[in-house]
């Protein structure tokens, strides 16, 4: 449809006239114009502030329905993870309802039919819940659940080690090695020295969620080795010894090492069930109905010792996690990212961080160099404040760690369980040359943990490939680490980073040490010292020009990808971490407040 404008009465007819009966008329979504060197705005005719039509002019539109809601149940359930379901319309509505991960999940409501919709056109929306009766002990104990799918798998290789945790115990006769067909393991003979015991540290989680633990192996001769849980029954955050599964000698049943047994009186309730490798012996629910509240803190295998064996590993899985061994002929990329300390803004691809402004109009987000890191305010739901650092083009498969550190203050009057993000910007074919394939990802605490107020909080990026994160198109934690790396093999990382806001409004976030490989970026005060790249850096701060943006009003429908909303030149990381920006703030109300900030205030 064309237009007419007059200037001076600020009036706007459509070209095609005005029908002659009510309540027919023109539709006319709102739109800026320039009238000499002045932006004017028109709001709209028949449309009104959600971005809907009043007249339809013969249009069928869909019908609106109440978003579901979901609520935990405080009683503990026979996994701890009980809760009800609300607005929940099964006809019209289809329900996507992943593993639990780190005692929470996000379920994902759709409308099956386009006679419907979610408020302002959203056809999905995905709420999290958090399981907080996991903190208590209900009079069903809690029992094992077999995996319905895979959370995720990792490749082990001799440049990605499987063997992290503070306790392993290979000795002088216990050998093994990496091949294209998995792990090579062998002992020399039958003595106390004969043991290959190999442990994977994982991020605590509960003992029921642990699935049904097992193993590929092909045997050349001997036993099979044995599974191995290291555990925290008393969710101390210590561990207090290992459960040992071996199928083949003792089917379902599993028996405590020698920590445990030893300390038997400080355990009372454990099963005997007779017979296993120790005193104390049974299935793993039977340990679940002594200690309901027990955590899982490290996985792997052992054989022997005193066991004359060799085979190969193929695969372990933990959590209905999986982690496969084999060798690597590419040997990992060289790191090249360096340590850096900010004072002041520091530069990027030719721009300066951190960036501060709203979008599209409003009051800016803030930013502080102080000596305990950098602080970030967002006042209000416009309000951003974001930074990216060299990655040095480091493939995904490549990187070791990522985590960063994080203080909530209790001058923050939003969201109780907002805080910064950490976010990395991907060339997902690792060809530079194009940039139609650069991407963000983002990692939110929220998603991966429980936010606090006042206190220093540090946040593991990786989480052993289990951490959640959203990319370009959603505000909800759609894909793991692993599944992202296992996507895009050849994806490389050319800047990391932080960003609060938009939709964060009453957030202030200290953000400091943030990991990247083997790199660390630190923040401190003017006056203080330090630099970055290299390179050395004057005391005083460098003002950083806010960018020059066009804001973008959205349609009556929304796509179901996130679309570019902001600036127009989307080859730079800049460029499209501002439209990223705008994209939260344009479409937040359907993408990203229906996900996880309605729910979750």
């Amino acid at each position: 449809m064309s237009a007419a404008v007059n200037r001076e009465a600020n009036i706007v007819n459509g070209a095609i006239g005005v029908f002659p009966t009510t309540p027919w008329g023109d539709i006319i979504p709102p739109f800026t114009y320039k009238d000499g060197d002045e932006i004017k705005s028109f709001e709209g005719l028949n449309w009104n502030l959600a971005g809907q039509a009043t007249y339809h002019n013969g249009c069928v539109t869909p019908a609106e329905k109440v978003s579901p809601t979901i609520t935990p149940v405080v009683v503990c359930g026979p996994n701890n993870d009980t809760y009800t379901t609300t607005d929940y319309d099964a006809a019209i509505m289809t329900k996507t309802e992943p593993l639990w991960v780190n005692n929470s999940k996000s379920i994902t409501f759709s409308m099956s039919t386009s006679a419907y919709t979610f408020a302002n056109y959203a056809t999905s929306v995905t709420l999290t819940l958090v399981d907080a009766a996991t903190q208590c002990i209900g009079d069903e104990p809690p029992v094992i659940t077999p995996c319905t799918q895979s959370a995720g798998t990792t490749l082990v290789t001799q440049y990605k080690q499987f063997a992290d945790y503070t306790y392993q115990d290979t000795r002088a006769t216990g050998h093994y090695e990496f091949t294209a067909d998995g792990l090579h393991i062998w002992t020399e003979g039958e003595t106390s020295t004969d043991k290959v015991a190999l442990y994977k540290s994982v991020t605590p989680y509960a003992l029921y969620q642990v699935g049904v633990p097992s193993m590929s192996y092909s045997s050349n001769f001997g036993l099979s080795p044995g599974l191995q849980i290291v555990v925290d029954l008393n969710n101390d955050g210590t561990a207090d010894g290992i459960l040992v599964g071996e199928p083949n000698a003792y089917g379902s049943n599993w028996w405590a090492s020698a920590s445990i047994v030893e300390n038997a009186g400080s355990f009372p309730g454990l099963p005997r069930v007779g017979g296993g490798g120790s005193a104390i012996n049974g299935t793993l629910d039977q340990y679940l109905a002594a200690y309901p509240q027990a955590k899982v803190m490290a996985v792997g295998f052992s054989l022997g010792s005193g066991v004359y064996a060799d085979g190969v590993l193929h695969s372990l899985t933990f959590g209905c996690y999986t982690w496969t061994f084999g060798k690597d002929a590419t040997p990992p990329t060289p790191c090249t990212v360096k340590n850096n300390t900010y004072i002041q803004p520091w530069t990027f691809d030719k721009y300066q961080y951190p960036e501060a402004d709203a979008w599209p109009t409003g009051t800016a987000g803030t930013y502080t160099f102080t000596s305990d890191g950098l602080i970030l305010s967002t006042p209000n739901e416009e309000s951003y404040v974001s930074g990216l650092i060299d990655a040095g083009a480091t493939p995904l498969r490549d990187i070791d760690t990522m985590s960063y550190k994080t203080l909530r203050q209790a001058t923050s009057t939003g969201n109780a369980i907002q805080v910064a993000a950490y976010v990395l910007y991907v060339d997902l074919d690792g060809d530079t040359s194009t940039t139609n394939d650069q991407t963000y990802y983002v990692y939110e605490p929220a998603y991966n943990g429980t936010v606090q107020t006042g206190v220093w909080q540090t946040w593991d990026v990786l989480q052993g490939g289990n951490s959640k994160w959203w990319g370009n198109g959603s505000g909800v934690p759609n894909q793991t680490w692993s599944a992202i790396v296992a996507t895009h093999p050849a994806a490389v990382a050319l800047a990391y980073g932080f960003n609060q806001g938009t939709s964060n409004p009453g957030i202030n976030t200290l953000v400091q040490d943030l990991v990247f490989d083997c790199a660390t970026t630190h923040f401190a005060a003017p006056g203080m010292g330090g630099g970055g790249d290299d390179s050395d850096t004057p005391d005083q701060e460098v003002p950083v020009a806010p960018p020059v943006v066009t804001p973008v009003t959205p349609g009556q429908a929304l796509p179901q990808l996130l679309p570019h909303t902001g600036p127009t030149d989307t080859t730079t990381p800049k460029g499209l971490f501002l439209a990223l920006i705008a994209a939260v703030a344009t479409y937040g109300a359907v993408y990203f407040a229906q996900g996880k900030r309605r729910f979750e205030q």
